[in-house]
């Protein structure tokens, strides 16, 4: 049968054969649904007890809003959430976090009461679900006492006992200075001072690992900075060194040039100018752009048309 099929079952109620008592509210379930997921049930219609002579299993130990999830979770594998009203009432809301901790555990007590093994898995992931789900918010951890103090008094399941120790460890800090925490029946006066203890090493600890990771990070970045200014000066000393090599190319090419104007000046007697009249004088050296001229005619002279003695 499908899920949708079950869940039409559970909301119409025909056919049912059997009926969970809480609160003075009846709710109609299917024997054939229930008591294959329960054994504790299935064990009590088919045995010599009154369940099995009224058709009615009394559960007046549980909240109304209980034994409904029960229900929804016998007829399709889950069940909801609640907000803090429908754990504690009209006019009596506690905070989202807690009521959810608080409707998930009641959840796990039923299931492990009747043995719906599936339901308490489902419970404990839900409850570590939102545990993990409030991260660094840290408003719902006092009730954290009253919620393990329930699981304590209402169930036998350990991975939900332990699911709540991991959270109280985490939260040690807080939990160890508050009265309710003191006063869970399996918590001693001695174990209470051992964890307080526990709790300072702990923050001293943490303490110390955030001091040297600031250390490490100023470290990191004396270390960055005198990186980047050993390569400044590293980059400004290449920058002279391109510059002291192009000067001395600059020197070396006017070196060169002025041993080609003398050259020059040693083999040229006649100015290649046949109307420059005036005895030559030799020639001048522009070093601006780099042309030979007659001293008097200004004429043009390439060291191919001077004319030697």
């Amino acid at each position: 049968m499908s899920t949708r099929a079950l869940a039409n079952m559970m909301l119409s109620g025909e056919f049912s054969d059997l009926k969970f008592v809480s609160q003075g509210h009846e709710i109609k379930v299917h024997k054939a649904v229930v008591c294959g997921q329960s054994p504790v049930i299935k064990a009590a219609v088919q045995g010599e007890f009154e369940e099995s002579r009224t058709n009615t299993i009394n559960m007046e130990k549980f909240n109304l809003e209980t034994v409904k999830q029960l229900v929804k979770f016998l007829y399709t594998g889950d069940y909801d959430d609640v907000d803090g009203a429908s754990v504690r009432g009209p006019g009596t809301a506690m905070p989202n976090a807690v009521a959810s901790l608080t409707h998930h555990v009641c959840l796990n007590s039923i299931g492990d009461y009747y043995a719906i093994d599936e339901l308490v898995s489902l419970a404990d992931k839900k409850i570590a679900a939102r545990i993990d789900a409030q991260g660094e918010d840290k408003t719902w951890v006092p009730s954290l006492p009253a919620v393990t103090k329930q699981a304590l008094e209402s169930t036998s399941d350990s991975k939900l006992l332990r699911t709540l120790a991991s959270a109280s460890v985490q939260k040690i800090a807080i939990l160890v200075n508050l009265d309710d925490f003191g006063k869970l029946e399996s918590i001693s006066d001695f174990s209470l001072e051992v964890l307080k203890c526990c709790a300072q090493k702990l923050q001293d600890l943490t303490n110390q690992v955030n001091e040297r990771a600031r250390q490490l990070e100023d470290i990191k970045i004396h270390s960055v900075v005198e990186s980047q200014s050993y390569e400044k000066k590293i980059k400004e000393k290449e920058a002279k060194s391109r510059s002291h090599e192009q000067k001395i190319k600059e020197k070396e090419t006017m070196i060169d040039a002025f041993q080609h104007f003398v050259h020059v000046m040693r083999d040229t007697y006649y100015c290649r100018n046949m109307t420059c009249n005036v005895e030559f004088g030799g020639v001048t050296w522009s070093p601006v752009d780099g042309i030979f001229r007659c001293s008097v005619c200004k004429c043009k002279h390439e060291e191919d048309q001077l004319e030697p003695v």
